[in-house]
C-alpha cells in the first residue's frame, strides 16, 4: 500500500483573550484579571484617637465626639456612647458607586435606636441609613416622594452580628449573619 499522506500543517491556536480589567473605583487604574475589591475598609481596631484608618488607604475617617468626651473611657476608635459619637468619611467620587455592598460587624450595647452607617442628610431625598430601630436592623432609603424601609431582622444587645447590604440593578437586599433578611427596590 502507498504511504499515508503527511498531515496538513495547522495554524497555532490563538491565545485566549485577557479578561476585561475591573475598576476598583473611578479614581484607580484597572487591575487586569482581578475580581471585585473593596473601595474602602475600616477595621476600626486602632486605639481611640481622631482618625479611623482606611486599610485601602484612600478614605480615612474623622472620629467625631469620641476622643473629646470628658467622661470617656474608650479603648478603641469605634467604641461609641450612642449619643453624639460617629466617624465622618468625606464624600469622594470613588465612594459613589452604582452597585456594590456595605458589610458591617456590630455589637450594640442597647437595641433602641441608632444609626450604624448613613449617607446624606436625614431630611434629604437620597438619604440612606443602616440603622437599629426597636431591636431590629433596618435599611432606610429616602426617595423624592416616600421612604422605603427594608426590615433586616431582629438581634439582641451585646452580641456580634454581621450585616451585608448589596445594591445594584437588581434592587437592594439585606443579609443578617449570612441569612437573607429582606429586599427592596431603592427609590432613585
Amino acid at each position: 500500500p502507498p504511504p499515508a499522506p503527511a498531515p496538513a500543517p495547522t495554524e497555532a491556536a490563538a491565545p485566549a483573550p485577557e479578561p476585561a480589567p475591573i475598576l476598583r473605583s473611578d479614581l484607580e487604574a484597572p487591575v487586569p484579571g482581578a475580581g471585585p475589591r473593596p473601595i474602602a475598609y475600616w477595621k476600626l481596631d486602632e486605639p481611640a484617637g481622631a482618625t479611623a484608618a482606611d486599610e485601602m488607604g484612600a478614605h480615612p475617617g474623622q472620629v467625631i465626639g469620641n476622643p473629646e468626651d470628658a467622661n470617656a473611657s474608650f479603648q478603641s476608635v469605634a467604641e461609641f456612647d450612642g449619643i453624639d459619637d460617629y466617624i465622618r468619611i468625606s464624600a469622594a467620587p470613588g465612594l459613589m458607586v452604582r452597585d456594590g455592598a456595605l458589610t458591617v460587624w456590630i455589637s450594640a450595647y442597647a437595641t433602641g435606636s441608632a444609626t450604624i452607617a448613613a449617607k446624606g442628610s436625614p431630611g434629604d431625598a437620597g438619604y440612606f441609613a443602616l440603622q437599629i430601630h426597636d431591636a431590629k436592623l433596618q435599611v432606610l432609603m429616602r426617595g423624592p416622594d416616600a421612604d422605603h424601609v427594608i426590615d433586616a431582622g431582629a438581634f439582641g444587645a451585646n452580641e456580634w452580628n454581621q450585616t451585608t447590604v448589596p445594591w445594584g440593578l437588581g434592587g437592594m437586599k439585606a443579609y443578617l449573619n449570612g441569612q437573607p433578611a429582606g429586599s427592596g427596590d431603592p427609590p432613585g
